[in-house]
Formats: structure tokens, sequence, C-alpha cells
């Protein structure tokens, strides 16, 4: 829904696409896609949980595997795809160079991540307290861990520091609820709500409880006033893309 439909940015040429990596593949659906549109293309998507599909067409494969580990494929990509990957990368840095490294001459690599934290176009955050703890907290615990969530904001320059040209960056704005102008955005905002409503309590839990010592109902308090608070139409709040 952000593409507008499409599956990427980049000004790919089906003529010329022979071989595409889809590393952090998750359920593998954005995978399956590509390898529906292009069906000449040898399709590739990788992840540590092996929870993907396992009837798929032909020019599709999944494999088990840890991108920040060094890649062994035997040949080159045309295509190198990855996205929501903020929170699992150390070096986004490495990666990129691998990516780099691992491209065909003329090939593309695209990333489509959030760049945390959430923000306001206005003040209104500022009586959201949960919201604003979070976003702290969230921060804290990442850096513990040796991720910076923040990267996303940086992978423009990141790119072109490994050696990528005619880098293009593309902002789309995630709006919180339906309160924003329009039908894309106001479908977007639901959407992502409802994406925020369904998954925050997997994504903190574990984090906050592990890395910070949080108990697990004191996270369950905060998950739910956060819930709360994003529920209101009166936060004109946004998370970048």
């Amino acid at each position: 829904m952000s593409l507008h439909g499409r599956l990427h940015l980049a000004p790919l040429k089906e003529e010329s696409l022979q071989h595409a990596l889809d590393f952090g593949t998750g359920t593998g659906i954005w995978a399956m896609e590509f390898a529906q549109k292009y069906p000449n293309c040898k399709v590739i998507g990788n992840d540590l949980s092996p929870i993907q599909p396992e009837f798929v067409t032909q020019n599709l494969e999944f494999e088990v595997d840890d991108v920040e580990d060094e890649w062994v494929y035997a040949h080159k990509f045309d295509f190198i795809h990855g996205r929501l990957m903020a929170f699992a990368l150390t070096s986004p840095l490495t990666l990129f160079h691998r990516a780099f490294t691992s491209l065909s001459p003329g090939g593309y690599f695209e990333m489509q991540d959030p760049a945390p934290p959430i923000r306001a176009f206005d003040s209104t955050l500022t009586p959201s307290p949960a919201l604003l703890r979070t976003a702290v907290l969230l921060l804290t615990a990442t850096q513990k861990a040796g991720i910076d969530i923040t990267a996303p904001s940086r992978y423009a320059s990141m790119m072109a520091e490994v050696g990528f040209v005619d880098v293009k960056e593309v902002v789309i704005n995630w709006p919180v609820g339906t309160l924003a102008k329009g039908e894309y955005h106001k479908k977007l905002g639901a959407w992502f709500r409802r994406d925020m409503e369904v998954g925050v309590e997997g994504i903190l839990m574990g984090l906050f409880t592990r890395v910070l010592g949080m108990g697990r109902d004191e996270v369950g308090v905060l998950v739910e006033e956060l819930k709360g608070e994003m529920r209101d139409d009166g936060l004109h709040a946004f998370q970048p893309l």
C-alpha cells in the first residue's frame, strides 16, 4: 500500500533480471509476489526462521540463513531487496558493502525501513507519555543490544559510502490513525495503527524484559497505555519510512 501497489521503486527491466535476492524475507510474501511478476528471474528469499510456504513457483527458493553472515552465493544478483530490517541489523554498513559486491553491473539494491522514532506534525506528542516513554526505552534497549534503529535515516549516505551511485531516497510518512487528509493517507494510517496494535507487544515484551530487565506486567501496562494513545485521533503523529 505504501508504494501504491508496486513491489519496488527500482526501475527494473524484466529482460535483464536473472537473479534476485530478498533477505529477511519473513513469511516470504514479497518474494512470492516478485517471483510471480518476474517468472524468468530466479529468486532467493532468506531468513533465520523457516516459516515460508513449501509449495511456491519454480523460480523461487527459500533458505534459512543469517544475512549478517558471509555471503557465499555462486552468482551475482541483478536486484537485492530488504525491508523492515532496522531492528535486526547490527552493522548496516557491512551489509550494504556485501550487497554492493554481490550485484551484477547495473544491478539495483533497495531497502525499505521505518526511521524511528514516531514524530508529530505539531505538539500533540507532548501529552502522550506512554508514546514518548516507549520511544526512549526502545532506543535504549536496542542500543544495548547493539542495534541502531535510527540507522535508516542514514541509509542513503551509507550506500554512497560503500560505492553505490545514483542513490535515491524516498521518504513516505505513515500517519498514526485516520486523521490524515486524503483517502490514501487515511488507509495508510488505519493499517499502520492496526499493525501497531497487533504487533507492538511482541516487539516490546522480549526486548524490554530481557535487555532492560522490566517485568512482564510493567511492559503489559505500558503497551495498553500506548495502544490507548495511538487510538486518539487528536494525536497528529507519523512514522517516516
